[in-house]
């Protein structure tokens, strides 16, 4: 189980044992560089390994070092290769290789939360419910040449954008894949039949109505659900249309409607990946770094969702709900590095070779004797509406496509 050697952290600031034990074999060298090797296309290993440049951004992400040059400078992942060969590297690093990093953690992940017997059952009963959603990298600063001369804010990427198209939704339909999608301006079709009222949800009175959408001389009927607000969206929306493909009898038009809002779960994520990780790093430019960056900042929230998951395992799923990622996050920001220098990396090595039983057992021992009530989320009151001013100096722009107009 827990060797004695790591209880008195465990005691002080269980949650950042908690992190580097769930990490530990998610950041095992040998498997990066092979998971690097069998994704690449085009970047290949010449001096410069992968697991290097992992351990590098990783100490960006969990704030343990403010920034790519600082870590360098500490000697970080042992990199003797010039500081600009490891931004090149960062610049290179492949879309599909960051993509494969977070499934690979989830893959080695989810056996662990299944031994704690802590997964949480489907929203959606006999399905396997996804969300779809998009986030736009925080503005850079302006350290790339090409855009020191530019007013606007430079935004380094998307993480993931699908607009709701007629052929999106005709493609799930096709595959027998159900859906649960906003109905926004662009996408029209012919309503059919009256508009039912059917009940409530938090927020407001429920309609359903049939809907029929029409592509490349293909019709198909699916349900519209509109919700008709209390009080209007932030952009002052009064209304809520929501396409579905769901059985009536699986997913009455509330269960709909109630679906629909916990998308937000996602923005919740999304939020502390950038604010409580720093997975969005302002002084990394180049999109694909970004990107990478905030991958491991996914990798990392795979790695807290296991500790959710013991949390909620050994103390129910109400402590589950109230603790702060937020002071947990402290524990590894204050405590890491004096943690590491008393237990080098090689003494964790212990986590890495564990089964996924005995990797369960042992976070529910470090669990078991956390004061959650250090953790717990402060509450507060209800958000009082301020008037913004109208941003007149400028927008943003993209880096890719500045970078791309300076190559040409």
């Amino acid at each position: 189980m827990v060797p004695a050697a790591f209880e008195p952290f465990v005691t002080a600031a269980p949650f950042c044992v908690l992190a580097r034990a769930a990490l530990e074999g998610l950041f095992q060298p040998s498997r990066l560089d092979q998971l690097f090797d069998g994704t690449a296309q085009k970047q290949y290993t010449r001096e410069l390994l992968f697991s290097q440049l992992v351990e590098l951004m990783t100490a960006v992400v969990l704030r343990q070092q403010p920034s790519v040059r600082a870590a360098y400078r500490k000697g970080v992942g042992n990199i003797s290769v010039s500081n600009q060969a490891v931004y090149d590297k960062l610049d290179g690093v492949e879309l599909g290789v960051s993509a494969a990093l977070v499934s690979d953690s989830a893959a080695r992940l989810a056996p662990v939360i299944d031994q704690l017997k802590a997964r949480r059952g489907s929203w959606l009963k006999s399905y396997r419910v996804r969300i779809l959603d998009g986030n736009h990298l925080s503005a850079t600063q302006r350290r790339l040449v090409g855009l020191r001369d530019a007013w606007d804010s430079p935004l380094p990427g998307k993480v993931l954008v699908a607009q709701p198209t007629l052929k999106f939704l005709f493609a799930l339909h096709r595959v027998k894949a159900r859906f649960v999608i906003r109905q926004h301006g662009q996408l029209e079709g012919t309503l059919l039949g009256d508009k039912r009222y059917v009940g409530r949800c938090d927020g407001g009175r429920v309609y359903e109505q049939p809907i029929a959408l029409a592509l490349e001389g293909r019709q198909e009927t699916f349900r519209r659900v509109s919700v008709v607000l209390d009080e209007p969206t932030r952009d002052g929306d009064r209304e809520v249309h929501i396409l579905t493909n769901v059985p009536q009898k699986q997913a009455p038009a509330v269960r709909v409607a109630q679906l629909y809002r916990q998308r937000w779960t996602i923005e919740g994520l999304f939020l502390e990946v950038a604010q409580v990780l720093n997975a969005e790093p302002h002084a990394l430019g180049y999109p694909k770094a970004a990107l990478f960056a905030f991958c491991l900042g996914l990798l990392a929230s795979n790695a807290v969702a296991l500790i959710r998951a013991a949390v909620r395992a050994e103390h129910g799923v109400e402590a589950e709900e109230q603790l702060s990622v937020y002071y947990a996050a402290l524990d590894i920001q204050q405590v890491y590095r004096g943690m590491m220098i008393a237990l080098p990396a090689d003494r964790w090595s212990v986590f890495g070779s564990m089964s996924a039983d005995e990797l369960a057992r042992s976070l529910r021992q470090m669990v078991r004797a956390i004061d959650l009530a250090s953790y717990r989320k402060t509450t507060r009151g209800p958000k009082k509406p301020t008037a913004r001013k109208v941003y007149k100096n400028g927008g943003h722009v993209s880096t890719h496509k500045v970078l791309l107009n300076r190559k040409t």
